[in-house]
């Protein structure tokens, strides 16, 4: 019964998301089987109930598609953390960006990690910094 609620749920998700179109009498529905979600946002939620049937004691994320599973978490009585990518001499931080989110986190009971001021070590000895990818393209 819970894969249907999930199943209803995507699917009026997906087809809200989709512009209205016509058809015509010709057209043929081809149904393959395999649905394919993002693992993202409230289907970590869906994802983590499919497959331990329960709330997690513990979880880890670093991005606001994390905050869902979180919130789960925290709400059957787990804890939930975030990391920071606020290094900038080490990774590619956005202090800005981390210090936002750090708020969000901290107004929703979510305990935060950084990188810039907990981490001793982000790459092992040698690793060479080179562009994001997203600077490549």
């Amino acid at each position: 019964m819970r894969f249907i609620r999930w199943m209803a749920l995507t699917l009026c998700m997906m087809f809200a998301a989709l512009p209205a179109f016509a058809g015509s009498p010709d057209d043929q529905v081809i149904l393959e089987g395999n649905l394919t979600t993002k693992n993202q946002k409230t289907n970590k939620v869906f994802s983590i109930i499919d497959e331990i049937g329960k709330a997690p004691a513990l979880v880890f994320g670093n991005s606001s598609g994390d905050l869902a599973m979180a919130e789960y978490c925290l709400q059957h009585g787990g804890r939930a953390y975030m990391l920071l990518c606020d290094d900038t001499e080490r990774d590619y931080g956005d202090p800005d960006e981390a210090a936002a989110f750090a708020e969000d986190c901290a107004g929703r009971g979510i305990m935060t990690v950084s990188m810039r001021d907990e981490f001793t070590t982000i790459y092992q000895s040698g690793a060479v910094m080179t562009r994001a990818l997203d600077d490549a393209a």
